[in-house]
């Protein structure tokens, strides 16, 4: 959505905002045991991304009609990374109305 042309032909637009805790254990999860990585490998990875995380992929958040926030909630020991919460954003004649959802 950096190209202005793209955002105009989306009708719908849904940003997924991992917490870097999450992106961290889905990340070596695979890394680990698909390549052969270590976590300071995947740690390394991790951090030379960031930048460009910052740059082009994290502003495209605030353009988002539909923002899913996947949280990390370790409950007695067990993590599950599969808590969603859903920010739903309505927008009407552009920036006239707006109603935000928080489910």
């Amino acid at each position: 959505m950096v190209d202005p042309r793209v955002n105009d032909a989306l009708d719908l637009t849904i940003y997924l905002d991992i917490t870097d805790d999450v992106k961290f254990a889905w990340k070596a999860q695979r890394d680990i045991a698909e390549r052969g990585a270590t976590m300071a490998d995947v740690q390394k990875e991790i951090n030379n991304r960031k930048p460009d995380f910052k740059a082009y992929v994290e502003p495209q958040k605030a353009k988002a009609d539909i923002v899913i926030q996947v949280l990390n909630i370790c409950i007695m020991s067990a993590c599950i990374y599969s808590y969603i919460h859903i920010y739903t954003y309505i927008d009407i004649y552009r920036d006239i109305i707006c109603i935000k959802n928080d489910a």
